[in-house]
């Protein structure tokens, strides 16, 4: 289906239209009529599927032009997120009068009280700093038409369990409810029956499902060989654009740091920066003034840039959601990516889990050797050269290079300017603090134990690390559920 087919205003499809689409993603396609027939919905989605837009655009389209109020409240779980979505819901309003306006923790509290005055139309905030402006009676909700929960299981897993049931409390209760989640558990489920009345369900996808265009790779190695494992495959790889996950940020900060001392463009994204910092990381990523994000899981979420090539898992996460949240930064917009995780031999049990519940396959690859960088860095060089020569540049060094034949030889001469042009990494220093590995644990008979099985009757096997009940899963049908009222 295209965008020109949807009835919506001629302004909407050409600010779509310069973004560079011209046909809707699944979830779009099931989602935005529900919306536009002022429906509640439920939609169950990984990120990079296209929800922004999916609920962006007929928000857009139901907004009025006066200004005479919020119509429109949008809550994420990070600020990132929330920057991204105001971002691109303002592209998406380009030409329509729509404003948007953002609320965030860790920004100027004034400068967004003179926001709130003006009326924006949409309001995209996180909880905390939401909650605060209601509390203080500086975000009148009394002209509100619909509410917008994004990453739902998120939010909730961070801890907004409080302020959401607060300010779903000080909304009218006459409006239209959406709420988006990457997986269902049983407390998005309670959320769900608190804030949705009568939804329409859409699930794109059921369950722990990894997208299917990124390559998922596992290298089995032990803490101490990390680092040089992680330097060799940058230099074999030279991905122009990748994200390194480690649990901590203390690890995401020596990692940043070690990359540096190495000669790699790489700096660390986690939740002790100022909101200012990490809005400059995230320009400067973007905009490839540096090609390496160190990140936490902190981040995961609100990491929504086309173009990853490569997302290196250097410490496994402790939930498998979040493993599938880390690979889905790459394979966005129908381009291939790779996962590549670092395994300890205590870990692969858990890699095997990983595998089961995402119906997935992780191979296992070997770790690079010295040789391996040294081949790839003489393949690059040679390769640099030929495009040199077969686009005619570089002639300005042409007298040159004759008298330097004609001194030493060919050879030598090419030998020697190869030596000065030759990337030289600095030695890596072992500067990181060490981190335990992921152990399965055991909290049933039936799960896996530091390289155990135990047996499990088959009963006991279905619904084992299964926060999801199969009540709210159709096989991506669309289905309206009536057990739920506000």
């Amino acid at each position: 289906m295209k965008f020109n087919e949807l009835q919506i205003k001629e302004e909407i499809i050409k600010a779509i239209e310069e973004m560079g689409f011209s046909e809707l993603m699944p979830i779009q396609e099931r989602v935005i009529p529900f919306v536009l027939d002022g429906c509640d919905v439920i939609g169950q989605a990984q990120t990079g599927t296209g929800k922004t837009a999916a609920f962006g655009i007929p928000l857009i389209e139901k907004s009025s032009r006066k200004h005479t109020g919020v119509e429109h409240l949008i809550i994420s779980p990070t600020r990132e997120l929330a920057t991204q979505i105001k971002n691109e819901l303002e592209l998406l309003a380009k030409y329509s009068g729509v404003t948007i306006g953002l609320i965030l923790g860790g920004v100027d509290y004034n400068k967004e009280r003179r926001m709130l005055k003006a009326n924006p139309n949409i309001i995209v905030g996180t909880p905390g700093r939401l909650l605060d402006h209601i509390t203080n009676k500086k975000l009148d909700l009394s002209n509100l038409k619909s509410l917008t929960l994004d990453e739902a299981d998120e939010m909730l897993d961070i801890g907004f369990k409080e302020e959401l049931n607060k300010i779903i409390e000080a909304m009218p209760e006459e409006r239209q409810s959406l709420l988006f989640s990457a997986t269902l558990s049983e407390d998005v489920k309670k959320l769900a029956s608190k804030m949705l009345n009568n939804p329409i369900e859409v699930l794109v996808s059921s369950g722990l499902t990894t997208a299917t265009n990124v390559k998922q790779q596992a290298v089995v190695c032990e803490e101490e060989d990390k680092l040089t494992i992680l330097t060799r495959l940058l230099q074999i790889n030279k991905p122009q654009s990748a994200i390194i996950f480690g649990r901590t940020k203390r690890r995401a900060d020596e990692l940043a740091k070690a990359l540096l001392k190495a000669g790699f463009q790489a700096k660390a994204l986690h939740g002790d920066l100022t909101q200012k910092e990490r809005s400059n990381v995230m320009d400067g990523f973007k905009s490839g003034l540096f090609k390496i994000l160190v990140a936490t899981d902190v981040a995961a979420r609100g990491i929504h840039v086309d173009g990853i090539e490569v997302v290196y898992n250097f410490d496994l996460p402790q939930e498998i959601e979040y493993y599938v949240h880390r690979i889905g930064r790459t394979g966005r917009a129908g381009m291939q990516g790779t996962s590549i995780s670092f395994v300890r031999s205590i870990e692969m049990d858990y890699i095997e889990l990983i595998e089961k519940k995402t119906r997935s396959e992780i191979e296992i690859i070997h770790a690079p050797s010295n040789t391996n960088v040294k081949r790839a860095k003489k393949e690059h060089l040679i390769e640099t050269i030929k495009n040199v020569i077969e686009e005619g540049r570089g002639m300005k060094h042409y007298d040159t290079a004759v008298t330097l034949i004609e001194m030493f030889g060919a050879e030598m001469a090419l030998n020697a300017a190869l030596e000065i042009i030759s990337p030289k990494n600095q030695p890596v220093l072992d500067v990181l603090s060490k981190e335990p590995p992921v152990i399965v644990k055991l909290r049933k008979r039936n799960e896996f134990v530091r390289g155990k099985k135990h047996p499990v009757n088959k009963r006991e096997e279905q619904g084992r690390f299964d926060k999801n009940k199969r009540s709210f899963q159709r096989n991506g049908k669309v289905e309206r559920k009536k057990s739920y009222s506000k």
